[in-house]
């Protein structure tokens, strides 16, 4: 039974189309539930990705005046419903005129206290439903436990001061820290960081030179290279923001991404900028090319710009419509930055494998 809750409507609109899916699912009851776990099994390749974690076991069909019923005939002292590869098995039936609903659970699944404050919050709902018609019509669930109210509102993480810094402080810091040791290690180049923060820098400038501002957004259209690295920091030291597009993908939308972000410049690598097809009156710099004379790669420009502003975009894969652009600031990224050292204990000895593609 597909159980879909991503629409908001109300209460009793879905609990409706529930029904009718149920009803619509039942003329297929005869490829059992057994055999669909078989199926999907076979189909996945494990026994892991086949489970069931809810299951609804309920006699709600039966009738309960039924005379010749065994509830009528004997008295109940003990029931048991066991199914295997679940979590939580939903119990309920019908019993004098009252409902009965019980949960079976894992407990050891779930944080401690977790599963009663999912039932008792579930009870309160049940309740609401008999006794107010108005929760039929209600869009949104009943109100949470009040101390998990408060961790919606309020959160249970650490609160930790945000520094005013631009996301390319800590690069800056470590250059002065440790200027000869290796940055960025590929097959065909390591980079140190006073190598990378000179090439950087003459790329701001040559950014600079070509009028960027912040919040104008500069195209990275390369391979996964030490370009990538000095392209990005080039532009958030100019004072730009980038914007990087997969040089793999098909023409139309290499163009298209690059002309929603109204960029007029790109940072690119001489094998692609051969190669690929680009709009009309776009300026490009090969970063694997010598860079032009005059860039001084000893000194960074002046920052322009404050936490605010605007540090990358990335636009979505499209895969529902047209791609939407996503836009990250520099409070948010030096927060994440900030808070991935102090988590993960990073220090100059780590090293990180760099697999995500920039774009």
């Amino acid at each position: 039974l597909e159980v879909d809750n991503r629409e908001r409507e109300p209460f009793e609109v879905r609990a409706r189309r529930l029904q009718e899916r149920l009803w619509n699912d039942l003329s297929h009851q005869y490829v059992s539930g057994v055999r669909v776990l078989r199926e999907l099994m076979r189909h996945q390749g494990g026994m892991d990705r086949a489970l069931m974690p809810v299951v609804l076991t309920s006699t709600l069909a039966l009738s309960d005046d039924d005379p010749n019923s065994l509830e009528k005939l004997l008295t109940p002292v003990h029931n048991i419903s066991q199914t295997p590869q679940v979590w939580l098995d939903y119990q309920v039936q019908e019993r004098e005129g009252e409902l009965l609903f019980n949960w079976d659970v894992v407990e050891e699944l779930f944080p401690e206290g977790m599963v009663g404050d999912m039932f008792a919050a579930h009870h309160t709902l049940l309740q609401n439903l008999a006794d107010d018609g108005a929760e039929w019509q209600a869009v949104e669930a009943q109100p949470l436990p009040a101390r998990h109210q408060r961790v919606l509102e309020h959160g249970t993480g650490p609160d930790h001061e945000i520094p005013e810094k631009l996301a390319q402080d800590f690069f800056l810091e470590q250059v002065g820290r440790r200027p000869d040791q290796v940055a960025v290690v590929t097959s065909g180049r390591s980079v140190t960081y006073r190598e990378l923060r000179h090439e950087a820098n003459q790329v701001a400038w040559w950014l600079r030179d070509q009028g960027v501002r912040p919040g104008s957004l500069v195209g990275i259209v390369m391979d996964k290279g030490w370009e990538q690295v000095v392209a990005a920091y080039g532009v958030l030291l100019s004072g730009a923001a980038y914007l990087p597009v997969d040089p793999g993908a098909p023409a139309e939308r290499l163009v298209g991404l690059l002309e929603r972000g109204e960029v007029g410049l790109v940072l690119t690598q001489s094998h692609l900028d051969a190669s690929l097809s680009w709009p009309d009156g776009i300026s490009r710099l090969c970063v694997d090319r010598p860079l032009p004379d005059g860039l001084d790669g000893s000194v960074s420009p002046e920052p322009v710009r404050g936490g605010d502003d605007l540090a990358y975009a990335l636009f979505t894969s499209g895969s529902t419509g047209q791609p939407k652009g996503v836009m990250i600031g520099h409070r948010g990224l030096v927060n994440a930055l900030q808070e991935t050292m102090r988590e993960f204990r990073i220090t100059d000895t780590d090293r990180a494998l760099g697999l995500t593609a920039l774009h």
